[in-house]
């Protein structure tokens, strides 16, 4: 199905770097007037990918809409890159160089879009991949319970975790190490933070999107998507998200393990579908 892309870019605050932040907006022909109900789709990447990753989910996702009975009730889709990779990546070059990025550099993009005027209308839904997933939980901060920016929010495979699994998942080692060879008492991480940061978000947003989680589980419908394959995420993992806490649902997507939008993008949009078809019932305009 043949989507109608548009381009924005917003720049962020001298707080977080000015960092400037790239969004797609996806919409099919016979998009909604701005009046009318409907969804409004925020999807977040992981690390290492891009905003284009959540394309062939989003071209699915728009087929079985326009083929049910819910035929136009996705008013539009909005795809954010990290500041740090994808086109933004290549923006923000020179201000990478200058500024350490961790994920409230991402959550700012999220909510400079939610306070910006860009976007319709409508029931707000968040879907994030992995470390995306962290950071829309994050950007529900700020916000009180009883008035939260998401009516739902879809965490696909997920990475957030409590304290006491991370340091069993991380592991520790003894002082001294080359990295801190000059300290001779206690532990450290057995990666050395720096060799993280070139692939993954600091600790503390997983610990923190963890909490975040926590405390909005019972204020707004969590929905848990995993892939059948447990190449990343295990089941001692998956109890500490969904087994403690009250979720909407939890999901499987056959055959696939966490890269779920890249190995099966259709078996994705289903399980997403599943999930949005039971939010079009509680449409009563937006949350924003």
């Amino acid at each position: 199905m043949e989507l109608r892309v548009d381009e924005y870019s917003l720049t962020g605050t001298p707080a977080y770097g000015g960092l400037r932040y790239c969004f797609k907006r996806y919409c099919n022909s016979s998009l909604l007037p701005r009046s009318s109900p409907g969804m409004v789709l925020l999807l977040m990447h992981g690390i290492g990918s891009h905003k284009e990753s959540w394309e062939p989910v989003l071209e699915h996702l728009f087929t079985l809409e326009k083929n049910s009975t819910l035929r136009g009730s996705i008013k539009e889709a909005w795809c954010m890159d990290s500041p740090n990779h994808g086109q933004g990546a290549i923006w923000n070059d020179a201000i990478l160089e200058k500024i350490s990025m961790k994920s409230p550099h991402v959550v700012h993009g999220w909510h400079m879009l939610l306070s910006s005027g860009l976007m319709d209308r409508g029931t707000v839904i968040a879907i994030g991949h992995s470390a995306g997933s962290i950071c829309l939980t994050l950007a529900t901060n700020g916000f009180p319970l009883e008035r939260l920016p998401f009516s739902h929010l879809i965490l696909v495979e997920p990475v957030m975790i409590p304290r006491q699994l991370q340091i069993k998942t991380y592991a520790l080692r003894d002082l001294p190490t080359e990295t801190y060879p000059n300290e001779r008492e206690g532990v450290t991480l057995s990666t050395p933070r720096m060799q993280e940061a070139v692939g993954y978000l600091d600790h503390e947003a997983a610990l923190g999107g963890f909490v975040r989680f926590s405390e909005i589980c019972s204020s707004l419908p969590v929905h848990c998507i995993y892939g059948e394959r447990q190449d990343l995420i295990t089941d001692e993992q998956r109890d500490a998200i969904h087994g403690e806490h009250i979720v909407a649902s939890v999901a499987t997507v056959a055959g696939a393990g966490h890269m779920i939008p890249q190995e099966d993008p259709e078996g994705l949009a289903q399980a997403l579908w599943t999930v949005m078809k039971g939010s079009v019932t509680e449409i009563s305009g937006s949350r924003l």
